[in-house]
């Protein structure tokens, strides 16, 4: 796949929201890897990692959402 940060966060909750999660964080892992300052593709993988790993890897994830865009809800959310 072409090197588009936005178009590996799409696949990856889609393939989350198909239940494959381990696909779904194949491409959210390479979202965070292509846009390391996006908040976005942080938040997503704490989502997914929750849904995998519980919650060690999730809140290092949300924790860096947070840390690049505090003022969004969404992020302080992810961490419960």
């Amino acid at each position: 796949l072409p090197e588009h940060p936005e178009l590996r966060l799409e696949l990856g909750a889609a393939y989350i929201t198909l239940r494959d999660v381990n696909s779904g964080l194949v491409h959210l892992r390479e979202a965070v890897r292509l846009a390391p300052e996006s908040a976005e593709a942080h938040r997503a993988l704490a989502s997914g990692y929750t849904a995998v790993f519980g919650h060690q890897q999730a809140t290092e994830a949300a924790l860096r959402a947070v840390e690049l865009e505090p003022q969004v809800a969404e992020n302080w959310a992810v961490l419960g």
